[in-house]
């Protein structure tokens, strides 16, 4: 078991591989410090309504992701390291910005700098693991850089929540200085990776994604799960701030998810082996929808927890199973424009839940339903469910796919 032997564990993926698991750890720890905190310094210290703060984390997505298609075809033709590197240093500054600005017109350009920042390294940072893996070791990739994800949030509590405590400026700019650190770390250490033994046209990129219908209609579906995964960045805090009125219960939430899929991942990636790549994202879906429905009826922590529990391990068994289904569609010459491509699903997604989700979540409460978004994410993840149904039957032989026996959790 990996926890027992981490350094073997390690030392047992192929080169390049450990060095993007750690650059995950810092960039989430990063992230997850600044972000949940985000919409309430909005909130709160700037007075905005839970609607204008949905607009800029929605800003902040939709730079991001709906950028990766064209970054990923710029991966893919120039080499994804450079990408990478370039990346990270541009999501630092944005996020240094946040410190820098308290006015709307500074801090949503800051959100569409940090987004810009992602829009480079996520796509090229996936496509690499991508390439540098064996074949028939994807899922274990894929559990591990969610374990490192998941270590970089639960590093990222005591973080935020000690300087959160000073001034939210020495926040964003601790969060920017570990972006520059993985930048660097990434130049000196990172491996070239190219997958074009020759360089294809942009248009003849853009048409091989486009023609394949089947991975088209598996992105569609994957809207529905953003759509209820985003929800832990804007309307999971203020629900949590609500029950308990504490601004610190917010890394409270975000360490028991990290600790939760720490110490389930793999024992769940593990049991469901013996299932089929679509079945695995028909549970993760289930567990996804219904945890959101039972935090939309919580009015104590007790329930909330539970409906959080649930939540979390729909989210540790999707992410896994998503970007393996997509490695697995992908044509291997163009692994970062079908990563890319793939972030579009987020970018609607992702956008919609953070900005529709604020304004149905203050909807809500001003009139009398304060579970409408949980209930509408509950929505998302049974159409996404039906959706599932449709990609099995266009195109079984593409999209059946078991864990090799070879794999070693």
């Amino acid at each position: 078991m990996y926890w027992k032997k981490p350094m073997d564990w390690m030392r047992s993926f192929p080169q390049g591989v450990p060095l993007t698991l750690l650059n995950i750890l810092l960039m989430s720890l990063g992230f997850y410090a600044l972000i949940p905190y985000l919409s309430y310094y909005l909130t709160h210290s700037l007075g905005w309504t839970a609607f204008l703060a949905g607009v800029l984390l929605m800003t902040r997505q939709f730079s991001q992701q709906g950028l990766t298609f064209l970054t990923g075809m710029v991966g893919d033709r120039v080499g994804y390291k450079r990408l990478m590197v370039l990346g990270m240093l541009v999501r630092g500054i944005g996020f240094a910005m946040f410190g820098l600005f308290d006015h709307p017109a500074g801090l949503l350009a800051a959100a569409a700098v940090s987004g810009l920042g992602g829009a480079m390294f996520e796509p090229t940072r996936d496509a690499a693991l991508t390439a540098l893996a064996d074949p028939a070791d994807l899922s274990r990739v894929y559990a591990a850089r969610k374990v490192f994800a998941q270590a970089g949030l639960a590093l990222s509590a005591p973080l935020s929540a000690m300087l959160i405590n000073l001034d939210f400026r020495l926040l964003s700019y601790a969060c920017g200085l570990l972006f520059f650190g993985a930048a660097l770390l990434t130049q000196i250490r990172m491996p070239e990776v190219t997958v074009q033994s020759q360089p294809l046209p942009f248009v003849s990129m853009w048409r091989i994604v486009l023609r394949d219908r089947t991975f088209l209609l598996f992105v569609a579906v994957m809207c529905g799960h953003y759509f209820m995964s985003m929800q832990s960045f804007l309307t999971i805090p203020m629900q949590v701030v609500a029950i308990t009125g504490d601004v610190r219960a917010v890394s409270l939430v975000n360490l028991v998810m990290a600790t939760l899929i720490l110490c389930l991942q793999v024992p769940v990636n593990r049991r469901l082996q013996k299932f089929e790549l679509l079945t695995q994202m028909r549970i993760g879906l289930g567990f996804t929808a219904c945890g959101l429905v039972v935090l939309g009826l919580a009015s104590g922590m007790g329930l909330f927890l539970t409906g959080f529990l649930l939540f979390s391990i729909g989210t540790m068994i999707m992410e896994p199973a998503g970007s393996e289904m997509t490695a697995r569609l992908a044509d291997k010459e163009v692994y970062g424009t079908y990563f890319g491509f793939a972030s579009v699903a987020m970018a609607v997604g992702g956008g919609l839940s953070q900005g529709a989700g604020g304004w149905l979540f203050q909807t809500g409460a001003d009139q009398g339903i304060p579970m409408l978004v949980f209930l509408c994410g509950g929505v998302a993840g049974g159409l996404a469910i039906w959706g599932l149904n449709g990609l099995r039957g266009q195109a079984p032989s593409r999209v059946l796919f078991r864990f090799g026996k070879n794999t070693k959790f």
